[in-house]
């Protein structure tokens, strides 16, 4: 249970915060797990998804375990990729999409959609962190 020292805590100490877990993360998999649950705690979401570049979505938040060849998650890393060429966050707007993925937005995800790129040394990765 968060105290109220956690509540308030302004945006920049929940920021370093995030950034010493992300450090100190014991491996990948726990910070795929920081990034996708755990920047709530900066900006609250619906909806997190993590894309790594030849792997497609590899984690989503609130869920243990990702179905890599559902459908939703299909067009999830599809999107992804799409966006992976942006170097800044970049709010995603329907203008960006063709009118296939507006349907499957319109039906699957919140109205607000931002794509948040994770630097990388090998790989392309982004965030994409959905809300209303």
């Amino acid at each position: 249970m968060a105290t109220n020292h956690q509540k308030s805590k302004s945006p920049l100490l929940t920021l370093l915060d995030l950034g010493r877990r992300a450090r100190h993360a014991e491996n990948g998999l726990a910070l795929q797990f920081i990034l996708v649950n755990q920047t709530h705690e900066l900006t609250p979401y619906l909806l997190g998804a993590l894309w790594i570049e030849d792997e497609g979505v590899v984690m989503q938040s609130g869920v243990t375990e990702i179905e890599k060849h559902a459908p939703f998650i299909l067009w999830l890393s599809q999107l992804g990729k799409q966006f992976s060429k942006e170097k800044n966050i970049t709010r995603i707007e329907p203008s960006m999409l063709s009118d296939q993925d507006i349907k499957v937005w319109e039906t699957s995800l919140p109205s607000e959609v931002i794509w948040i790129p994770v630097s990388s040394n090998a790989k392309k990765a982004g965030l994409l962190l959905c809300r209303e």
